[in-house]
């Protein structure tokens, strides 16, 4: 067995074949000697199979409006909004010093969130008690009261048994809201 017939392809060739079981199904370029797959009209990219900007001298194929990547339109980078910032936005046309992203939960912190609402210092302990969730209530002296605490500031139960968190509402399961409920009886 040899090696498939297609350019950069390193497969072994099928019995009686000359490409691998990846290339089986495709077609080679019809130019002579050359042995790139073709992209249309049996011809690879190189030798016809795709067509050449319409600028007048150009020979790149085109990506779109029959225009290649560098005669085709810009997408325009946007920077942030305030005056004589030059820093992309990261979001609401703000950068993350403007205001473009937003705070982690945690009482007093300053750091921006990355996931979760938390930062990466805050993650796994703001929300470590979700792997008890469903889980029988703990002892009094076992219940994280730092959490407690900051549920009690930031979190408020509306009449729908739903929890929901400052301006932003969180949509809990069964099992997650008797959790919190559980959290906040063994603290009284």
């Amino acid at each position: 067995m040899t090696n498939c017939v297609f350019i950069g392809c390193k497969l072994l060739t099928t019995p009686g074949h000359t490409k691998c079981d990846a290339h089986r199904g495709r077609t080679q370029c019809l130019f002579p000697e050359c042995t790139n797959q073709t992209y249309a009209r049996k011809m690879c990219i190189r030798h016809g199979g795709k067509d050449k900007c319409s600028i007048p001298g150009c020979d790149a194929t085109i990506r779109s409006h029959g225009l290649c990547c560098k005669h085709g339109p810009k997408k325009p980078i946007k920077t942030c909004q305030v005056k004589e910032c030059t820093k992309l936005v990261h979001s609401r046309g703000f950068c993350m010093r403007h205001g473009g992203g937003r705070k982690c939960n945690a009482p007093g912190c300053s750091s921006y969130s990355r996931r979760g609402g938390t930062c990466r210092r805050h993650e796994d302990t703001m929300w470590s008690v979700s792997a008890n969730w469903g889980a029988p209530c703990k002892e009094k002296s076992t219940v994280d009261t730092d959490i407690v605490d900051w549920m009690e500031a930031n979190v408020k139960m509306d009449t729908a048994d739903e929890w929901a968190t400052g301006d932003m509402e969180i949509v809990f399961t069964a099992d997650e809201c008797e959790m919190l409920d559980c959290l906040l009886i063994d603290q009284y």
